[in-house]
């Protein structure tokens, strides 16, 4: 029997190797910054594999069907190395409720997030910094379709492009019933995004954010999974857990969406390919 709860507390995916949003340039005096360029940044071993060192989308495919293990998303401060936001030594990882402070001489401890409550009259002052000084920062991992088997991850900052990965991982596994093996496309996309500039007065400007694109319609994932897309008007009462229904870690089905009913005369769905159903 293998240690109960130890890929809770301390798995982590095969990681191949890293994909970035940004390249490192120096200004005049001689401090180097990361600055947003309109590709994924990647190593030499992925670009052999797509065929480009300078993609705009890449296919991949997720290694688990928890969102949340997807993106992993804190609020994080880390130490000893001012030029990247998510490098150095982590000292805080927050999830909002409870701060878990990792002092670099002194024994671990947590305490109560000091981050304004979110108001939703009042939903600027929610978004004020927190007086700890940690940010925003998730982890997405994905599997490169073409590439090798294990992960590659990407870094984000800021909470809105963080809210969006996780909106479209949401999406993707209510159609779908899963995440793990159904093809999708990180894409890279401009956008306009709004700041405060250092008077406080906002501004925009435009950049680039990391989406997740899924390759099938919804009535074909629907399709796939044995789903009946006719019968989305049945009452919740008469909706059954589909043919890739999740399940918790002991094996006991976990809920799905109630608007996914099945019929059960359908035969098994079909392996998920990267190109869409017929």
């Amino acid at each position: 029997m293998p240690i109960q709860h130890l890929l809770e507390s301390r798995g982590r995916f095969p990681r191949l190797g890293t994909i970035r949003l940004g390249v490192k340039v120096q200004s005049q005096s001689g401090r180097s910054y990361p600055k947003a360029v309109d590709h994924f940044v990647i190593d030499d071993a992925l670009a052999q594999a797509l065929g480009t060192d300078q993609p705009q989308w890449i296919e991949v495919t997720f290694p688990d069907n928890e969102p949340g293990r997807v993106c992993d998303a804190y609020y994080r401060k880390y130490e000893g190395n001012p030029d990247n936001p998510a490098g150095g030594v982590l000292v805080l990882r927050c999830d909002g409720v409870t701060a878990a402070h990792l002092p670099r001489e002194r024994p671990a401890y947590a305490e109560a997030c000091k981050r304004a409550p979110f108001d939703p009259a009042n939903p600027e002052a929610s978004r004020a910094p927190c007086p700890c000084g940690a940010k925003a920062v998730a982890r997405l991992n994905v599997v490169c379709v073409k590439g090798g088997i294990g992960t590659y991850q990407l870094v984000v900052g800021g909470e809105g492009r963080i809210a969006d990965l996780l909106n479209d991982l949401w999406i993707g596994r209510r159609a779908h019933g899963r995440l793990v093996g159904v093809p999708a496309k990180l894409t890279l996309e401009p956008v306009s995004m709004e700041f405060r500039d250092k008077a406080g007065v906002r501004q925009m400007r435009e950049g680039w954010a990391p989406r997740i694109r899924w390759v099938h319609t919804y009535q074909q994932a629907l399709q796939a999974r044995g789903a009946d897309p006719l019968a989305l008007e049945a009452a919740p009462a008469e909706v059954q857990a589909g043919p890739h229904a999740l399940t918790a870690g002991n094996g006991a089905p976990q809920s799905v969406s109630p608007d996914l009913p099945v019929r059960a005369e359908k035969p098994a769905p079909a392996p998920m390919t990267s190109e869409p159903p017929a």
